[in-house]
């Protein structure tokens, strides 16, 4: 995005969220133990979210020592929960090729 390197999770479900536009997430990677349930803001469409740009340099290098990250969105409007799993593998090369990656 303009603004750098973000983190999207496409949930490609319309989830209503909260009165800020945000639904919970939590994430665990490999075996780690899960993260704490987070606010995720809401993409236009409401079928994609998004992590604050304050976590993301945490949540990439804990994802590029992965290889595979299971996602846990919850909607606050009615509690509608989605689980996903995606495989890490690459993701380190991928990032490479980023010019807003800059690490």
């Amino acid at each position: 995005m303009s603004d750098g390197l973000n983190v999207i999770y496409t949930h490609g479900t319309y989830y209503g969220g909260d009165d800020d536009d945000d639904i919970l997430v939590r994430y665990r990677i490999d075996e780690q133990e899960a993260s704490d349930q987070m606010y995720w803001r809401l993409l236009v469409g409401n079928e994609a979210s998004y992590i604050r740009m304050n976590r993301v340099d945490q949540f990439t290098e804990e994802a590029k020592a992965g290889s595979e990250i299971r996602l846990e969105a919850i909607d606050p409007l009615d509690g509608e929960r989605l689980i996903d799993t995606f495989s890490l593998v690459g993701l380190s090369d991928a990032l490479g090729k980023l010019s807003c990656y800059g690490q």
